[in-house]
C-alpha cells in the first residue's frame, strides 16, 4: 500500500514574491498583460456584436473611453487590440530572446516572417470582418521574403548587414 501523499495549500504570492517574479521576467509579464488585454477588447465588443448582425461594425464604430470622459484620448477598439496585439507580440519576442539567439539566422528570419504575415493576417481578419483574401496572402508573403534575404551592403565596409 502506497503512502498517501500529503496535500499542500498554495500560498499566496506576498509582496516580495511579486516583485523579484517582475525583476526576474518583466517582458514575460508585459507580454501576457498586453495580451490580456487585446483579448478583453475582442471579448467585450465580440459580445457586443450578438445584438447587432454585421460582425466587425463594433470594432470601429465605437470608442474608447467615451470621447466625453476623455476627450483627448481616445481610440477605436481596433485600434486599441492593434496596439496591444503588437505589444504582446514583441514582448514575448523580448522574453524568448536568449532561446531565440540559440537559433540559427535562417530559423529566425523564418520565424519573424511567420509571425509577422500571422498576426497582420489576423488583424485584417478582425478590421473587415472577413478572412484574407488568398490571392493577397503570397504577395504578402514574397515582399516580405524580398525585403529578409536581400543583400544590404554598406558602402564603407563591403559587407552584408544582417
Amino acid at each position: 500500500m502506497k503512502p498517501r501523499m500529503k496535500l499542500e495549500r498554495p500560498t499566496k504570492l506576498g509582496y516580495l514574491e511579486l516583485r523579484a517574479l517582475m525583476e526576474r521576467r518583466p517582458f514575460s509579464i508585459l507580454s501576457w498583460s498586453s495580451g490580456l488585454l487585446a483579448l478583453t477588447f475582442v471579448l467585450y465588443y465580440g459580445l457586443t456584436a450578438t445584438t447587432n448582425p454585421q460582425l466587425g461594425f463594433q470594432f470601429v464604430q465605437s470608442e474608447w473611453p467615451p470621447p466625453g470622459l476623455s476627450p483627448y484620448f481616445y481610440a477605436k477598439p481596433i485600434t486599441w487590440f492593434a496596439y496591444f496585439s503588437f505589444l504582446y507580440w514583441t514582448f514575448g519576442l523580448e522574453a524568448k530572446r536568449a532561446r531565440f539567439l540559440t537559433l540559427s539566422p535562417e530559423v529566425r528570419r523564418f520565424l519573424f516572417i511567420g509571425t509577422a504575415v500571422r498576426s497582420m493576417r489576423s488583424s485584417s481578419t478582425l478590421q473587415s470582418g472577413q478572412p484574407l483574401s488568398r490571392s493577397r496572402v503570397p504577395t504578402a508573403l514574397l515582399c516580405l521574403a524580398t525585403l529578409m534575404f536581400s543583400p544590404i551592403r554598406t558602402q564603407t565596409q563591403g559587407r552584408r548587414l544582417t
